[in-house]
């Protein structure tokens, strides 16, 4: 779950700051003006969805000022609220030509590339932003989405490491730096740079969800609990929260709940092996083997190589007294691609067989 920049966001810090102009004084009917610098008007209209109007207001100063890449860069943002992902292109390569390393165009272009999957083309441009303004965050940021996209993980996390130098607060870049250490293994700074994300963002959903995992890895699964539950009353359909949540249930024994809630996302992400292979294990700690034995295939049937579920279907027959068909499941489990450890909870839950 990764969060590009919003091309609305640069619009508004391109069209403010300590020089901004006084606002108009209100019309004659008492209503505010509209503010005297077009930038500003545009990306207010923006803001209340009216993207239509602001494109109008940016064309009526583009007549008078056909040169100034803010106004080319600002229709573009208009062009894009729209759909006209095309039209934003063509508008931000005229502000280009028209000041070459305009950092909002190269970022407006590389977000683009970002979200049509031109994850090469997106580094490119982000990069290019960089050489003009190495201190602008949301660059450093999306670049690191791209990289990530690509598979390389050491240059996104170099990129995020710059850019919580920079600003060692910006909620995004401390929650996709603390996902990158935690890959790596290096989990109490990852928790840090979590928990700081979500104190610094505790209406943050994703900022929650972050720390939860974070917590989780960690083997504190109450106080991950926790963060999970927050995560979902602020997003209530936000399916990684949900996860966590049920993942952390079943730690904290609340495994009833947590069936349901996998029977639930099961319901909802019919395509999810591992999901399927949780809502197995909570069963089989219910006692209901049977059905649990059912999920687990329905979990190996769409990823046969999850060896979670290979493992779980082991100690779910084990228990239920099955020991013939658990032999045969950890025959299947042993000649499969398994870990060592994966391999010896097998062996361990059909020695303990009692059928």
């Amino acid at each position: 779950m990764l969060r590009p920049v919003a091309l609305v966001v640069l619009l508004a810090g391109l069209a403010c700051g300590p020089k901004d102009p006084p606002p108009d004084p209100p019309d004659e009917s008492g209503a505010p003006a509209a503010p005297a610098d077009p930038v500003k008007h545009a990306a207010n209209l923006i803001a209340r969805g009216d993207a239509v109007g602001a494109e109008k207001v940016i064309d009526d100063a583009l007549t008078k000022s056909p040169d100034d890449a803010e106004l080319w860069f600002s229709k573009g943002v208009a062009q894009k609220e729209q759909g006209r992902d095309d039209d934003a292109v063509a508008s931000w390569n005229t502000a280009l030509e028209n000041k070459p390393g305009f950092v909002p165009a190269l970022s407006g272009l590389g977000a683009l590339a970002l979200e049509a999957g031109d994850f090469a083309a997106a580094e490119a441009r982000f990069d290019a932003a960089l050489q003009t303004d190495p201190e602008f965050v949301p660059a450093h940021y999306n670049l690191a989405i791209a990289r990530l996209r690509q598979g390389k993980v050491e240059q996104a996390r170099a990129a995020l490491e710059a850019a919580h130098r920079i600003d060692p607060e910006d909620v995004d870049v401390l929650i996709e730096l603390s996902r990158i250490l935690a890959g790596a293994g290096e989990t109490q700074p990852a928790i840090a740079l979590a928990k700081r994300a979500a104190e610094q963002a505790p209406k943050d959903a994703m900022a929650r969800t972050t720390y939860g995992w974070m917590l989780a890895q960690a083997g504190d699964h109450a106080a991950a609990a926790t963060e999970f539950e927050a995560a979902v009353a602020l997003a209530p359909e936000d399916d990684e929260a949900r996860l966590g949540r049920a993942r952390a249930w079943v730690r904290t024994g609340k495994v009833k709940e947590a069936a349901a809630e996998f029977e639930a996302l099961a319901g909802k992400v019919p395509e999810a092996a591992q999901i399927w292979a949780d809502w197995g294990a909570a069963l089989a700690k219910l006692g209901d083997f049977e059905t649990a034995v059912a999920k687990l295939d329905e979990a190996l049937k769409l990823e046969p190589g999850l060896v979670a579920a290979h493992v779980r279907k082991v100690a779910a027959l084990s228990q239920s007294g099955q020991c013939k068909a658990a032999k045969q499941a950890n025959r299947v489990l042993s000649r499969s691609e398994a870990s060592a450890k994966a391999k010896a909870a097998g062996d361990a839950a059909v020695k303990a067989c009692k059928g």
